[in-house]
């Protein structure tokens, strides 16, 4: 949205499918300038192997590239996560001359050398990994804001949206995980929270309860639009990451953003991110300081200042300001060497602004 808003056309490829499968989905336009698009290859699991992974990687680049000439995007950068599937495909895509933005959203900096090396450009959210990617390779890495909340509410998910009867059953106060836990949240110490406090009750999205404790409730997945109904005047935003692992200790949640947007109150383990927010979190490391912090952001004033604070710190993550810093890395990126495009010179498009992200 952020490339859009910037005046691009954006290409998103979805995650792969097999095509002996799933029928092949249409490309289709979502929002103004944004296409979505699900390449077709043989199977995930052959990954595993290192030929069919760089065959497969061939098959997706052919596709990606037939869509984006259909597209008639010009000169496109193709945006990527770390991963290995990413990198054999990453390599495909220079291969072809197309210029590369790798994105390091997390701090897996043995994971990313090989994709930096690799990309033109390395864009950075997670400040430890921005100093130590930018002591090793220099200007070609730019450090990117997180981003906020989107404004957006053309939301067209299929997936299961929670009955308000079964929302209106969960008491207050609530303490409100706007995800899944798996790999993130530190269990054994939240269990302990509910054990002890069995009046507050802990809200994820999720298929199964990971707790198993009355005052523990997993929803199935919401889309963002509907989040409004899990939240009510008696809610806290709750981050007990798992600390203990240095990609959930440098994270910075986008959730805490979503929270940030509607003023609540925020309780939290001390990841790094949350230094830069002392005031407007509340912290603790262990069941008992956790506890302490959930009752002083339930005593927090309806009437703080602080509310008002964290609204404000979302306008500096907006769409639109993540547009105004990612246009001139755009033009940077621009001057790359020739693209795939000047193969041919027949089949290049006209458009004056393009990108590609998958």
């Amino acid at each position: 949205m952020a490339l859009a808003h910037a005046g691009a056309r954006v290409l998103y490829c979805e995650n792969p499918l097999s095509f002996l499968r799933e029928p092949i989905r249409p490309l289709r336009e979502i929002e103004k300038n944004i296409f979505v698009y699900r390449p077709a290859h043989f199977s995930h699991r052959l990954n595993r192997f290192s030929f069919f992974s760089r065959l497969q990687a061939k098959i997706i680049a052919s596709e990606i590239l037939r869509k984006a000439q259909e597209l008639k995007l010009k000169n496109p950068i193709f945006f990527y996560p770390h991963g290995e599937c990413y990198r054999t495909l990453s390599f495909e895509m220079s291969r072809r001359r197309m210029a590369s933005t790798h994105i390091c959203m997390d701090y897996h900096i043995g994971e990313q050398l090989d994709h930096v090396r690799q990309s033109d450009l390395t864009l950075v959210i997670i400040e430890e990994a921005y100093r130590e990617l930018h002591d090793l390779f220099g200007s070609k890495i730019h450090r990117l804001r997180e981003f906020g909340p989107t404004s957006t509410t053309n939301n067209k998910s299929q997936d299961l949206v929670v009955q308000p009867c079964a929302l209106s059953s969960i008491p207050n106060p609530r303490l409100i995980y706007l995800g899944n836990v798996h790999g993130r949240i530190d269990l054994e110490l939240v269990r302990q929270l509910l054990r002890k406090h069995k009046d507050w009750h802990f809200i994820a999205f999720g298929p199964e309860d990971c707790l198993g404790l009355p005052n523990s409730h997993f929803l199935p997945w919401m889309p963002p639009n509907e989040w409004s109904k899990v939240f009510n005047d008696y809610s806290i935003g709750f981050m007990p990451y798992d600390c203990s692992v240095p990609k959930n200790l440098h994270c910075a949640p986008l959730k805490l953003f979503d929270y940030f947007v509607r003023g609540i109150p925020i309780v939290s383990t001390p990841i790094v991110y949350l230094r830069d927010y002392p005031d407007l979190v509340y912290t603790g490391s262990t069941a008992e300081e956790l506890a302490t912090a959930v009752e002083r952001a339930l005593n927090e004033p309806a009437d703080s200042p602080k509310k008002m604070r964290r609204t404000a710190l979302v306008a500096k993550h907006s769409i639109e300001t993540m547009s105004r810093i990612l246009s001139p890395l755009l033009d940077e990126t621009a001057e790359f060497p020739p693209s795939y495009w000047e193969e041919d010179e027949s089949a290049k498009p006209q458009n004056l602004s393009a990108l590609m992200l998958t």
